[in-house]
């Protein structure tokens, strides 16, 4: 769509919804029509400005999916890390995490990123889930309840682990 289009097509939408939406339709930003300063910037936006409040709103938005997901993929990362140092039974992979693990606790020193913290039970949980997630895959079943009937109604098609019907495919050995 052209940008002139896109402008005016979202300045209506100002007017006549009343907000400016997330993809899943929720209010990032609400216009009031009998507001001046908001009439003049549902205007602003037809003439090609962005208004404001509605810049503000999402580089909130950003900002703070970024930090969460900045904090998630460190502990998640660790968390992998000792999870394969536990496979491996390799005592000085797990004494290497454990001291990265105590670094990583270190650094949460406000309140807000203290439920960041890996605990000895969070690094226990993990190993566990992994342990059975591993379990499951290799003996072919799902990670959930529901997918047990799907799985065993796909196992006909893949006996021996093969897809039925291919010509000339052999099991490597």
């Amino acid at each position: 769509m052209p940008r002139a289009a896109s402008n005016v097509s979202h300045a209506f939408r100002y007017f006549s919804e009343g907000k400016e939406k997330n993809r899943a339709g929720n209010a990032v930003v609400r216009f009031d029509v009998n507001d001046t300063e908001h009439m003049a910037e549902i205007l602003a936006r037809a003439a090609g400005y962005q208004p404001r409040r509605v810049t503000g709103a999402w580089e909130a938005i950003a900002g703070k999916g970024e930090q969460e997901t900045y904090w998630q993929l460190r502990q998640q990362i660790l968390l992998r890390q000792f999870g394969e140092a536990v496979k491996k039974n390799s005592n000085e992979d797990k004494a290497a995490v454990l001291q990265a693990v105590k670094n990583y606790n270190r650094e949460l020193t406000t309140p807000e990123l203290k439920p960041f913290a890996i605990t000895s039970q969070t690094l226990k949980d993990s190993v566990m889930q992994r342990m059975r997630v591993q379990q499951k895959q290799e003996i072919g079943m799902p990670q959930n309840r529901k997918s047990i009937p799907l799985y065993r109604e796909m196992d006909k098609y893949y006996p021996d682990g093969r897809p039925t019907g291919q010509v000339d495919a052999r099991p490597v050995k």
